[in-house]
């Protein structure tokens, strides 16, 4: 799916429509419900991720999914942990309607449990989705190839990650 238009033509669609951001996953529910019950398929990503250089998304990653209660053996038998850092975004504070760009809030936010978050406006939510993993398969460099986040180095891989920033 080189280009956006063929990922919708397939049945991918952009995670959080209106919401412009460096990286946009387009989802196709029909491979996450797969995912979310156990069945894993090479050939059936949860989300493809495209990187925005302006208005221009290209292709750079693939996502697959697990249900959030798979256990360790599980993830290990779909991509091996000794190459792959499954990952679960947790403890995520949603930001009150209408508000954008606060710190506080979203991934990378610094509120830490449902308390603050409540008293800040927020929705406190302990887990969000399932396990993930993301695939970068046009690195050159093998330890960025299982990186989080695009063009992290992964050198310490094998590794599952119950929180994520």
């Amino acid at each position: 799916y080189p280009t956006v238009a063929d990922a919708e033509r397939a049945r991918f669609k952009k995670f959080l429509p209106g919401v412009k951001l460096p990286e946009e996953h387009y989802t196709n529910d029909a491979y996450a419900i797969e995912a979310w019950h156990g069945k894993f398929d090479p050939n059936h990503p949860t989300s493809l991720i495209f990187e925005r250089h302006g208005e221009a998304l290209t292709l750079v990653g693939v996502m697959y999914t697990a249900n959030k209660s798979a256990t360790q053996q599980q993830l290990d038998a779909d991509v091996p942990l000794g190459i792959a850092r499954w990952h679960r975004h947790v403890r995520f504070c949603w930001p009150p309607s209408g508000v954008q760009n606060d710190p506080r809030f979203g991934f990378a936010g610094t509120i830490a449990d449902d308390a603050a978050c409540r008293a800040a406006g927020g929705r406190w939510m302990p887990e969000l989705f399932g396990w993930m993993v993301h695939v970068w398969p046009l690195e050159q460099d093998e330890a960025k190839i299982w990186a989080v986040h695009h063009g992290e180095d992964h050198t310490g891989m094998g590794s599952m990650h119950g929180m994520m920033h």
